[in-house]
């Protein structure tokens, strides 16, 4: 009986804890675009490395960390942010 007392409280607790590591994933979407595509989701993808002079400029970002996993979803976090937002998210910025 205790056994399964305690499977069931570890269950319960990888259950809980899966939940909230969910809720907290994110994707980092590196921009290889121009000036006006800022806000246009098919200027950044993932999975590539930050364009060259990254981290030597000021008005482009060269990536940014979102919740946002596909495109569809880039594209409406992009609409609700200025662009100095979105430059400003960027560790790293370029010219």
């Amino acid at each position: 009986m205790k056994k399964y007392i305690l499977s069931t409280a570890v269950i319960a607790l990888a259950v809980i804890g899966s939940a909230f590591t969910n809720a907290r994933r994110t994707t980092t979407w590196v921009f290889t675009g121009n000036a006006s595509q800022i806000k246009s989701a098919s200027a950044y993808q993932q999975g590539i490395p930050e364009p060259a002079g990254c981290g030597s400029g000021t008005t482009l970002p060269c990536s940014i960390v979102t919740s946002a996993s596909n495109q569809t979803d880039l594209q409406t976090f992009l609409t609700s942010q200025s662009e100095e937002a979105i430059v400003e998210m960027s560790d790293n910025k370029r010219n």
